[in-house]
């Protein structure tokens, strides 16, 4: 979390880390407007859940593809715009068994290997990669 914050640091972008009771995360999931997901049934439950949400943001991950082949959450008229993250060999990085060798991990990751799907349809097959916001 360090991490992230330091480099968004001076960017304007403003990154807030809650960690409340269950019911309040809870509540700021499905009230959220843009939402990144961690590969978690908790939070991606709650996207499910929100009725208000614009832009969803999450990593695309063998096991999430399997257990969510038409996406993981609905689309409604156009939105929410879903951000795809495609990290090539995160598989090894699900095999990291230790907060510190996924850390490690994730902070040497070359960025230039990160791809952005943008416009993901509510079916993980298939994208757009238009960057703008739907209509």
């Amino acid at each position: 979390i360090a991490a992230v914050v330091s480099r968004n640091s001076g960017t304007g972008i403003t990154i807030i880390v809650q960690s409340k009771s269950r019911e309040e995360d809870a509540a700021t999931l499905v009230n959220a407007r843009h939402l990144v997901v961690a590969q978690s049934y908790f939070s991606i439950v709650m996207a499910q859940m929100n009725q208000q949400l614009r832009n969803l943001y999450f990593m695309v991950e063998p096991q999430i593809s399997r257990l969510y082949p038409e996406g993981i959450v609905p689309c409604r008229d156009g939105w929410p715009r879903i951000v795809a993250i495609s990290v090539p060999g995160v598989e090894r990085f699900m095999s990291r068994t230790n907060a510190i060798q996924r850390s490690r991990w994730m902070v040497s990751y070359p960025i230039g290997n990160i791809s952005l799907m943008c416009n993901a349809s509510c079916n993980l097959g298939k994208h757009t990669g238009d960057l703008s916001y739907p209509r």
